[in-house]
């Protein structure tokens, strides 16, 4: 199960074969420092890190369809899902590639992103998960927090170690929920977990979805939650800060191209 938090798992390589140990923390002291410098020490508003969407940063449209295999594809114009569930289609620039060996994990890499840079947190990309629940810091679904996009929407808006905005109203593909900016806090009274690294669980996976996502210094991170068959459906846009929040209106556009079947 891919994660982010540095806590040991034998054995675990991840669903994309990563090498053990990777993990999303502890590979970006620079980051840590450019973050700090942004907030000075404290937490601030996330719209200050965060740069809106541009409408004119869409992506192309392009009327060839392809139908994505379960495995890495390169590729602009419309795609298609294949393995993941609910099918997605969605127009990319050229360059942009995908992955989705499982089908209810879906990973869009931009051409300045890294497969293997997307759990340690290194790397600018576009997760799509089917069903996803509030992580704890044993990486498992947190129990008082309901597994619906107002309840983690409200867990995310008030927990004293994420600086978020208030969940937005959207409608993706046919599927509707909310919409937040997020970013570590940083200062006193922000208590993350510890495993040997500090981090700020987040996300975690539900079957079909294997993921267990944090928040690390360094990482602006935009998160749709969606109502999808009785459960949630996250989209999680993450904008490594070292970009000063330049790709997120790119990453988003493709978010919003993207259209769900109804299976």
């Amino acid at each position: 199960m891919p994660q982010r938090d540095g806590r040991p798992r034998a054995g675990d390589r991840g669903e994309r074969g990563w090498p053990q140990g990777q993990s999303r923390v502890g590979h970006k002291p620079v980051l840590l420092m450019v973050m700090l410098a942004l907030v000075g020490g404290a937490a601030v508003g996330v719209d200050a890190l965060i740069r809106r969407p541009d409408p004119s940063t869409r992506a192309p449209n392009d009327q060839t369809e392809t139908a994505l295999p379960g495995a890495s594809t390169a590729g602009g114009g419309t795609n298609r899902t294949l393995v993941f569930r609910p099918t997605v289609t969605l127009t990319m620039p050229g360059g942009w590639t995908t992955d989705e060996h499982s089908p209810g994990n879906l990973v869009v890499l931009p051409p300045w992103g890294s497969l293997d840079e997307v759990d340690p947190g290194t790397s600018d990309y576009i997760g799509v998960y089917t069903r996803v629940a509030a992580s704890s810091c044993a990486g498992v679904p947190r129990r008082q927090v309901p597994v619906t996009v107002k309840g983690i929407g409200s867990w995310l808006t008030h927990a004293s170690t994420i600086v978020s905005t208030r969940p937005r109203q959207v409608s993706v593909g046919g599927q509707h929920g909310t919409v937040q900016d997020l970013v570590r806090a940083t200062g006193a009274g922000t208590l993350p977990c510890r495993h040997g690294r500090t981090y700020t669980p987040l996300i975690v996976g539900l079957p079909p979805s294997q993921l267990d996502h944090s928040l690390i210094p360094g990482l602006a991170m935009r998160l749709y939650l969606l109502d999808y068959g009785g459960g949630v459906l996250a989209i999680e846009v993450d904008d490594i800060l070292a970009n000063h929040g330049r790709d997120m209106a790119v990453l988003d556009g493709v978010v919003r191209s993207m259209r769900f079947a109804a299976n």
